[in-house]
């Protein structure tokens, strides 16, 4: 609040307000020790994941922190692009666009969702074997063998009529 008020943007944090809280010695400014990962400390992190895996496409049980920062990354573009206040600046944007981050409303054709992302795979997997039958020990993606499983279970339930997760959009795309 204190921040948004010193930039000119509407605040529920009053002047007086911030005297009161000056007074008692309050600090305003929160330093890397307050748990918080330090935005240079997770882009090397994103970097070195990218150099071991070959993308950024970070799954949520391969390193929770690293996910979680990258979402928050995405939630400030958007934040940014929509003209409200954000931590990201423009040099933060480039580093991300660097590595190969997709940002909320800049898909330059990746997949803007893991479905797409898997769905893309199955596609390229379909494409090299001729058939979309993924056994459960396919080395190079394993969740791929699960997730076909689970979207041929969801198909089955949507021919007989049965509610289902998938879209008519998705549904068609399988």
């Amino acid at each position: 609040q204190h921040a948004l008020m010193t930039k000119g943007h509407p605040s529920r944090l009053t002047a007086e307000k911030i005297l009161e809280l000056d007074l008692l010695g309050f600090v305003w400014t929160v330093t890397p020790t307050s748990g918080a990962p330090d935005w240079d400390e997770m882009i090397l992190k994103l970097q070195t994941f990218k150099a071991e895996h070959g993308d950024v496409n970070i799954d949520k049980r391969q390193s929770p922190q690293l996910f979680k920062w990258v979402q928050r990354q995405r939630r400030q573009y958007k934040l940014k692009r929509g003209g409200k206040p954000s931590d990201l600046n423009e040099e933060c944007v480039a580093a991300l666009k660097k590595l190969g981050v997709v940002l909320e409303g800049d898909t330059e054709g990746k997949a803007t969702t893991s479905w797409d992302r898997m769905y893309q795979e199955l596609r390229a997997y379909h494409d090299e074997h001729g058939h979309s039958t993924v056994t459960r020990d396919y080395a190079p993606n394993c969740a791929l063998a699960r997730w076909a499983g689970r979207m041929k279970h969801q198909l089955k339930l949507a021919r007989q009529g049965r509610p289902t997760r998938l879209s008519d959009e998705r549904i068609a795309k399988l």
